[in-house]
């Protein structure tokens, strides 16, 4: 029984198809997130990052409620003035910022120094 049960899971991964990392497009940012996110210009998934290691950082999440963002200036205006957001609304507030759509050779990813992130963790575990 637990062959066949493997045998039809690797089946199904078979006709799958994966994306190649990088694959989404960069946007040119609005002045208000580029002042969160630091960089003019990002794809989607590191807007997303840098908008959660600015959360992080300015210990922004409730923490009550850990799904609630509570925003403070910067962050509020590019979460459409709202004081208090939720992690599954943010998005919808981000798309009116996102600029202009650009070409791929516009943007050169570059891999967050993992070290920094690492030391404050630890810090945090003392």
């Amino acid at each position: 029984r637990k062959q066949q049960l493997k045998e039809r899971t690797n089946a199904s991964k078979k006709g799958k198809t994966t994306r190649k990392s990088g694959t989404s497009p960069p946007y040119r940012l609005s002045p208000e997130l580029v002042n969160v996110t630091g960089k003019p210009i990002l794809p989607r998934p590191q807007i997303t990052q840098a908008l959660w290691s600015y959360i992080r950082k300015h210990g922004l999440q409730n923490p009550k409620d850990k799904r609630e963002i509570l925003c403070d200036d910067s962050l509020r205006k590019v979460m459409g003035g709202n004081s208090k957001v939720t992690m599954f609304s943010m998005h919808k507030h981000i798309t009116p910022h996102l600029l202009e759509k650009l070409d791929k050779s516009e943007y050169q990813h570059e891999e967050p120094d993992k070290s920094a992130e690492e030391s404050e963790d630890e810090k945090k575990c003392r």
